[in-house]
């Protein structure tokens, strides 16, 4: 099966989880991780995270397919080891 056909099987699960969750009242929320890797301006300063372009059209691009509102979907840095 090629991996667009995937992608888009997947969505659909996706999408139909979300919508019987909001129908039985279980609110949802997105966490988009590894921003720090995705943009360099994050990657800099992790307080820029909501400054960032690319990290807003992530942001958005998933809002529309799946159908989460943007302020469901929280950016986060995934922390697996950290030394100052």
């Amino acid at each position: 099966m090629p991996t667009r056909m995937m992608r888009i099987l997947s969505l659909q699960k996706m999408r139909a989880i979300r919508l019987a969750a909001s129908y039985i009242g279980i609110p949802q929320m997105v966490i988009l991780t590894k921003v720090d890797l995705a943009c360099p301006l994050v990657r800099e300063d992790l307080r820029k995270v909501y400054l960032s372009k690319y990290i807003k059209e992530k942001m958005e691009q998933c809002s529309n397919e799946l159908g989460v509102p943007v302020g469901c979907i929280m950016p986060v840095k995934n922390y697996h080891e950290e030394i100052d």
